[in-house]
């Protein structure tokens, strides 16, 4: 697992209100999968994928060279790596 994996990963395991969220985010993924977890995890990570660069596009704009050190690194995350971690806290803590 490459860093920035680990760090979104880190981040969003330590952070009340994100791991709320996203345990909610994941548990509908699992509804609209019919429990498939494979099914889940590829709509929750491209749930994560699409929340995280909406959020760099409202923070950052494009066409400097902050956007463009966050897009690479976001480019680099596991998305779907990810989504198994969420689904795996979410799971336990359900």
């Amino acid at each position: 697992m490459n860093s920035q994996t680990q760090r979104i990963i880190y981040w969003l395991n330590h952070q009340d209100y994100s791991q709320q969220h996203w345990a909610t985010v994941a548990a509908e993924c699992l509804e609209k999968s019919c429990q498939n977890t494979e099914q889940a995890t590829v709509l929750l990570s491209e749930s994560l994928h699409q929340f995280h660069e909406k959020f760099r596009d409202a923070v950052v704009k494009p066409g400097n060279a902050l956007h463009d050190f966050i897009s690479m690194g976001l480019d680099e995350v596991d998305w779907e790596e990810v989504a198994k971690k969420v689904l795996d806290n979410a799971h336990l803590s359900g």
